[in-house]
């Protein structure tokens, strides 16, 4: 059973840092019990994610455009919460901020067609993307499946739990470790650069380094043992690789269009 309420602590605090720069007009904070996934599908809204104080599910909608024109959606079963916003205009005018706190080991499935995602101290399976939107986490621990039309994608001391993907179609995507990975990873960018620091933590795997030929670039800590020129239909790329200790697993794969691709020890 959904219980409305106003939820103290982090997320109200976290709320009201947004009202200096939006008169929000709306506010919605309801809590359930955990489930095995979220799924947010929001359209203008951007969304952060924290850690749960306990064993619930806490979420906190603020918004400023009119209950006319505005209408946000929270559908609960016994294993899935479907969180959603929909429109009556086609031209809306205000914002809408979600923040969703949850517990560890959760599935999250978040999409926004422009707002920006962020997740902070979380230990979940989470896959996000946004249109235009930036995708970040910092301090988390899980498989992530993360992606942006043209903003940026950023991670901060994270730790890879399951096979990874980080990019972005023009935007920089730029991953920073800490603790070694020991599954598949992309992290790849059209045009931007495509960075992946390892923090001091050691390399393990086949690493492949991807740019377009003359246009992109590659650097790297690690003398390449295998370099190549790959075409398809319209470009020609350059193609390096190495391998620690002959190791083929895990598969690192980092790749840019016109930018630069980089791995950082």
């Amino acid at each position: 059973m959904i219980r409305n309420r106003i939820v103290t602590g982090v997320i109200s605090l976290l709320f009201l840092s947004c009202l200096h720069a939006t008169a929000w007009g709306g506010e919605i904070n309801n809590t359930y019990a955990k489930k095995e996934f979220v799924k947010l599908k929001a359209i203008l809204g951007s969304c952060k994610v924290i850690k749960s104080k306990d064993d619930s599910i806490r979420v906190g909608l603020l918004y400023s455009f009119s209950d006319d024109e505005y209408r946000a959606v929270f559908s609960e079963s016994r294993d899935s919460l479907l969180l959603e916003e929909e429109f009556s205009e086609k031209s809306p005018i205000g914002a809408s901020s979600w923040i969703i706190a949850v517990p560890e080991d959760m599935r999250l499935f978040l999409s926004s067609a422009t707002g920006n995602i962020s997740v902070e101290g979380v230990q979940s399976e989470i896959k996000a993307e946004t249109g235009t939107g930036t995708v970040e986490v910092n301090k988390s621990t899980g498989t992530f499946d993360f992606g942006t039309g043209t903003g940026n994608v950023q991670g901060t001391d994270i730790i890879i739990h399951g096979c990874s993907r980080f990019t972005s179609g023009t935007g920089r995507v730029d991953i920073t470790l800490s603790g070694s990975v020991d599954y598949d990873m992309t992290v790849a960018s059209g045009m931007g650069d495509a960075i992946l620091n390892y923090n001091g933590n050691p390399l393990r795997g086949h690493f492949v380094m991807i740019a377009k030929h003359e246009l992109g670039c590659i650097v790297s800590p690690v003398q390449f043992e295998r370099v190549e020129l790959k075409s398809d239909d319209h470009f020609q790329y350059d193609k390096k690789s190495f391998k620690i200790d002959g190791r083929d697993m895990p598969h690192i794969r980092i790749e840019t269009g016109n930018g630069r691709a980089e791995l950082i020890k």
